[in-house]
């Protein structure tokens, strides 16, 4: 009997140990090996090398087959939050995220919704201070902690009793000796105290070679580098040095410090690489434009919509009607329902702003030339999708001087998508140059928070209709779509709007304000909704 036993147990146990042998060496390959690194990276430089194509040959679209950035995503999601919710914490970030120069604030709300951030104001240095009439190039780093400070104090006075976590100066190149996002003292109100007692992260190292406090706290150093600007030479990687030891805040702050100026970035979780735009240095912008469901043509967007209003009304009919006790079609209401759900996804998923994607994303063209293609092409700001912009100069730290070096190049950001709570941001149309990356073919998974705030879409219908313009003239496709999106926005209150606002300081460019993110704030019209809001967060591609 007992050797009956052991000829079974042995055998198993034998099976057992070698299936974990298996597993561990296959993990051990893997993480060695990390293809979908190896993804990412193919990824980063084909799209690089067509946006240098295109700026290379203005006026001629650079197609490409797709597009990937592939990472495991949990599963049951539609269940449960701890996982993507945990996944987030720990990352920071999806495992992938591509971007030019500097992430645009505002658009990471679809992960960041995760944390337990409070407000986060964005301030962007401008040429001059508005102190002391001085450009900020050649301003030493406590100048810049300064500045930080005033903005949080403007930010204080307004909002009384409102808790900020970090004030992020998002034009300064990412470096080992200087960290440019202020992590706020919790026990300070923000309206007094001075700058070295404000800050808990934040400013210039003491000076010469970081000391062990300051590696430890540091993101990292750039593999090639200036000794003494710490300026980035060629494609670069910024290589994190204690990624672990990191906050969830200053984990996910990262993106927002530019990698280089006319680079693309990637931000993975072993560092941020800078694939430089040789060809496309008079460039001003790159925008992301996603025509979002299958519409493409005016009848069909015209049909889209009125099945899309038809079924608010029937769904609003019946509500009025079951609380008056009337006799309600089920049939009709269930059939609305449906139909207005499938119209909502497909215009909540209408993209259009400054460009970025997030792991995991697939957009693949299975047949190119069939008119739902991939594209780049380097065309006139004036007839982008980018109809209203801030802009203001990047710069570097001199870790020898313990000053400020002014780039050559200003950076742009979108500013259709930022909130008007407090302030309404400047409607300045870019001129010059810009690069549209025009995708036409359906995503699949991630890829980008969807459907933002636009206070745009409306004003560009207005001006159709009274004749005036602001940048370009949109379609009317594009018009009718913009009215949908609106209008799901009107009805059921899609959030990116009550979680990017606007604060205009006297001599600033203009900072941008990411409040305290809650997913109750994507819960409203979820009865109506139904699955559609779970497009909304990256736990659900």
């Amino acid at each position: 009997m007992t050797e009956a036993i052991e000829e079974v147990i042995f055998p198993a146990l034998g099976l057992v140990f070698l299936l974990l042998g298996i597993v561990l060496i296959a993990s051990i390959i893997f993480t060695s090996f990390s293809p979908y690194d190896q993804i990412a990276f193919a990824n980063a430089e084909k799209v690089s090398a067509a946006i240098n194509e295109a700026c290379f040959t203005p006026g001629r679209a650079v197609e490409l087959n797709s597009i990937e950035l592939r990472q495991n995503t949990p599963s049951f999601t539609w269940i449960f939050t701890i996982l993507p919710r945990w996944l987030i914490r720990v990352n920071g970030d999806p495992n992938y995220v591509m971007y030019y120069e500097a992430f645009p604030p505002g658009e990471a709300t679809g992960w960041e919704v995760y944390n337990d951030f409070q407000n986060r104001l964005f301030a962007p240095l401008p040429d001059i201070d508005p102190i002391d009439n001085r450009p900020f190039d050649g301003k030493s780093g406590r100048e810049v902690s300064a500045y930080a400070l005033r903005v949080l104090q403007n930010f204080k006075q307004r909002n009384p009793g409102q808790r900020v976590d970090e004030v992020i100066v998002n034009n300064i190149l990412l470096s080992e000796s200087f960290r440019s996002d202020f992590m706020v003292k919790t026990e300070k109100s923000g309206t007094g105290g001075g700058v070295t007692d404000m800050w808990e992260v934040g400013g210039p190292s003491s000076g010469g070679e970081p000391s062990s406090t300051e590696k430890f706290f540091s993101y990292g150093k750039w593999k090639t580098q200036d000794l003494n600007t710490k300026i980035p030479s060629g494609k670069n990687q910024f290589i994190f040095s204690n990624y672990a030891s990191l906050t969830d805040l200053e984990k996910t702050s990262i993106k927002y410090q530019p990698c280089g100026e006319n680079s693309l970035c990637l931000r993975t979780r072993s560092g941020v690489y800078s694939f430089p735009l040789d060809y496309c240095k008079n460039i001003k912008n790159i925008q992301l434009f996603y025509h979002g469901g299958d519409t493409t043509t005016f009848g069909e967007t015209v049909w889209d919509l009125t099945e899309f209003v038809g079924g608010i009304f029937v769904a609003v009919k019946s509500k009025i009607g079951g609380l008056l006790g009337l006799a309600v079609d089920a049939a009709a209401v269930g059939i609305a329902y449906d139909g207005a759900k499938d119209l909502t996804s497909n215009a909540i998923q209408y993209k259009a702003g400054d460009f970025y994607l997030a792991s995991p994303c697939s957009i693949v063209d299975d047949n190119p030339g069939d008119g739902e293609d991939i594209t780049v092409e380097s065309t006139s700001c004036s007839d982008s999708i980018c109809v209203s912009a801030i802009e203001y100069p990047m710069y570097t730290y001199n870790a020898e001087s313990g000053t400020l070096k002014k780039l050559g190049k200003n950076h742009y950001v979108c500013t259709q998508n930022i909130g008007t709570k407090i302030d309404t941001p400047p409607s300045n149309p870019i001129s010059g140059n810009c690069i549209k990356v025009n995708i036409e073919y359906r995503k699949k998974y991630y890829c980008w928070t969807p459907a933002p705030y636009s206070a745009t879409l409306g004003e560009a219908a207005l001006n159709v209709f009274f004749g005036r313009t602001i940048g370009s003239t949109p379609p009317i496709t594009t018009l009718l779509r913009g009215f949908q999106v609106d209008s799901i926005r009107l009805i059921y209150g899609l959030p990116i709007n009550k979680n990017n606002d606007f604060l205009a300081a006297s001599g600033t460019v203009g900072n941008v304000i990411l409040s305290k993110p809650t997913e109750t704030t994507l819960k409203q019209g979820e009865d109506f909704l139904g699955a559609v809001d779970r497009k909304w967060w990256w736990g659900w591609p």
